[in-house]
């Protein structure tokens, strides 16, 4: 499985790339905001899957950041310069958070359950 997380991550990153090189409305930032959020969620994805943690808590965090995984790209699509004021920029920002807060608790909580 860790092998196949990787495989299909390095697909996604392809696919974006090939994409952005198609597209002439794939602007850069938004390239490079897709390809940061497919990065993140595939090396927690790993992490996870590598991790200690009990089964029904992996398969309940694989399942959450999968779909968080989605919701990133879809955002990160949407992105645009500037930074100030920019809600897809926080909102991208407080799914990572909350993803890496999952992943900790989650993973304190199962040594310790």
């Amino acid at each position: 499985m860790k092998k196949l997380i990787i495989i299909s991550g390095a697909s996604f990153a392809l696919l974006n790339l090939l994409f952005f090189l198609i597209m002439s409305s794939y602007v850069s930032y938004t390239f490079y905001a897709s390809e940061i959020c497919l990065i993140i969620s595939i090396a927690l994805i790993y992490f996870l899957s590598t991790s200690n943690i009990d089964n029904a808590f992996k398969i309940s965090l694989l399942f959450i950041f999968s779909f968080l995984a989605v919701g990133k790209f879809v955002l990160a699509l949407f992105f645009k310069l500037p930074l100030a004021d920019n809600y897809i920029f926080l909102a991208l920002l407080l799914i990572m958070t909350l993803e890496i807060l999952l992943f900790i608790g989650l993973k304190y909580f199962s040594k310790h359950a």
